[in-house]
């Protein structure tokens, strides 16, 4: 998937959410460590196609697969996998899907003291601030626990988004009618006005 600059919100959100579905399912077995816009295709169906789980470390805690090496891309890697990869879990792929939502929203990576998104575009809840934070602490204990959880926060911005797009078509509608109604009057009085001369 290329990221050609902003995407629109709930076009980011449909993407997360597909993502984090297609990761609850893999992270009962898998964690991928290596999740960036190059392993992620949208199908013909334009449904959300996770790639390439070649880095990936198996949940089996006797699985023999290595685990203590720093592997991923520099800029949707977690600090675990370069500092302590041995603690790699579901938790890095939630690092990395805050970049992606990053990303997706700003057209840039949130690297160093990076700007909020609200600060970026003004119609961006803060919601969006915090869910993006909590998926990049530093620390995986401060993350979301797992990829449904945050899936559940995501879903909530979705649906927020839902209703104020649908106020905002009833706004214009009654505003519409409201315009339609007194010009309607308008006409009405003048005509009235022509058949009755003034006293």
């Amino acid at each position: 998937y290329e990221f050609g600059g902003r995407v629109p919100l709930a076009e980011a959100l449909r993407i997360l959410d597909q993502l984090c579905e297609g990761l609850a399912y893999a992270h009962q077995t898998t964690i991928h460590r290596d999740l960036k816009p190059q392993n992620i295709m949208i199908d013909s169906n334009n449904d959300v196609v996770i790639l390439d789980f070649g880095l990936g470390k198996l949940v089996d805690p006797e699985s023999t697969m290595p685990s203590t090496l720093s592997l991923g891309t520099v800029h949707y890697q977690s600090p675990e996998q370069n500092c302590e990869p041995e603690r790699v879990d579901g938790r890095t792929d939630i690092w990395s899907l805050g970049v992606i939502l990053y990303e997706l929203l700003s057209g840039a990576l949130p690297v160093g003291s990076y700007d909020a998104l609200s600060s970026l575009d003004p119609g961006l809840s803060k919601r969006i601030d915090k869910i993006v934070s909590k998926c990049l602490r530093p620390r995986l204990e401060d993350r979301y626990r797992t990829v449904e959880d945050l899936r559940q926060d995501l879903r909530l911005i979705r649906r927020e988004s839902k209703g104020l797009r649908r106020n905002k078509a009833l706004g214009t509608a009654v505003v519409g009618a409201i315009l339609t109604t007194v010009t309607w009057f308008g006409i009405q009085g003048t005509a009235m006005r022509r058949n009755y001369p003034p006293v």
